[in-house]
């Protein structure tokens, strides 16, 4: 299985953690509230230290040991100055009402949302279910 599949970012703001969101495409998965909780327990560590900004992105992966049992660790701690954003992460922990109304309605990031509102042709901004989403490329997803 792909490490993206399994890979979750969460972005770390003053040491809290205020989203979470898998390395995928699909605007339709969750992120487990056991992989949030264990998030939650590493930044509180990460914090106790001392020695690391209190803003960032955190990259948990999970793992496979040699018995077949799987775990989570860190894959990587990132600037969120250099990190993009995955698909319903953002860097923003208030937004506008415009934003958060879209944030409902296509159920992503502000960034995304940003985007989406400055150029709507680029996203189908009526969702349907049971209808089938293919991404396409980095700008738009056909239907």
């Amino acid at each position: 299985m792909q490490l993206g599949t399994r890979e979750i970012r969460h972005i770390i703001l003053n040491n809290q953690v205020v989203n979470s969101s898998r390395a995928l495409h699909s605007l339709k998965h969750t992120v487990p509230k056991s992989h949030k909780n264990i998030a939650i327990h590493m930044v509180d560590h990460i914090r106790r230290l001392g020695v690391f900004p209190a803003n960032y992105a955190l990259d948990l992966g999970e793992f496979i040991d040699s018995n077949g049992n799987s775990y989570i660790d860190i894959v990587e701690l990132n600037p969120i100055s250099c990190s993009m954003c995955y698909v319903n992460n953002s860097i923003y922990a208030d937004v506008v009402p415009e934003i958060g109304e879209c944030q409902r309605q296509l159920m992503m990031g502000a960034e995304f949302c940003y985007d989406a509102i400055a150029n709507p042709k680029n996203y189908d901004m009526l969702r349907i279910s049971n209808k089938s989403y293919t991404y396409t490329s980095d700008n738009q997803s056909q239907s």
